[in-house]
């Protein structure tokens, strides 16, 4: 979280209602407002850590490392994330994912919170990152999701802002993890504003997809695919 006072009171009181929930992590990116404040009052058994670089990629890598549970939920602080949808995610996870990644872009899923240049922008570059890396992910831009924290630290993710979940889906379809997409709904943002900065992230998420695509051809997948269809694998 980064400036989020105003969300928290409606993002916080949800994670308490998640089931089996062993720890909760909130990892601070130096507020200059009252977050840490309203946090520790909200959810005073949580663990708060102010992290050491700045960005969202080294806040989920910082939190992944301090964590003590076998699987790691990450989400963002600005309420556009229902951190309940994070107990379906557990449950994929302990049939066998090693990543559950939310999607606005299949059925049961949308975005309240999507400008049409933001869009376009994404599925652009999510059509580019597809061709390169040999994939057929839906929504690599998302920020919410839940992996084995293993294998989350495994991947040992470099960048640092809102270009984490590309390198984040490029590394773990490189390394042939088990991968499902599972329908989100991104709300808007409650208050305060948001931290990405489009044409600046736009151009690390670029390098991301190229990056990723030359470390493909360089150190080809080591372990063979599983099925990413819950659905197929797991049948009710």
């Amino acid at each position: 979280m980064k400036n989020e006072a105003g969300n928290l009171p409606a993002v916080l009181p949800l994670i308490q209602k998640i089931p089996g929930v062993s720890e909760i992590i909130i990892v601070d990116g130096h507020s200059r407002d009252e977050s840490i404040r309203v946090a520790r009052k909200l959810l005073p058994q949580a663990r708060i850590i102010v992290q050491r670089g700045l960005g969202k990629g080294e806040a989920i890598t910082f939190g992944a490392k301090i964590a003590k549970g076998n699987y790691v939920g990450v989400l963002d602080s600005d309420g556009s994330n229902d951190p309940r949808e994070l107990y379906s995610y557990v449950d994929l996870a302990r049939k066998g994912f090693d990543l559950v990644k939310g999607t606005r872009y299949i059925e049961g899923g949308r975005s309240y919170d999507e400008t049409v240049f933001r869009k376009v922008l994404i599925i652009g570059a999510q059509k580019v990152a597809n061709t390169l890396w040999k994939s057929s992910f839906r929504d690599i831009s998302y920020g919410m999701f839940l992996m084995k924290r293993e294998r989350l630290l495994e991947l040992d993710l470099q960048s640092r802002r809102h270009d984490v979940e590309w390198e984040l889906m490029g590394e773990a379809h490189r390394r042939g993890f088990a991968i499902v997409e599972v329908p989100s709904v991104e709300q808007k943002r409650i208050s305060g504003r948001s931290n990405v900065k489009i044409v600046y992230d736009g151009f690390l998420i670029g390098k991301v997809v190229f990056r990723m695509f030359f470390r493909h051809i360089m150190h080809p997948r080591t372990r063979a695919p599983r099925p990413r269809n819950p659905l197929a694998d797991f049948p009710a």
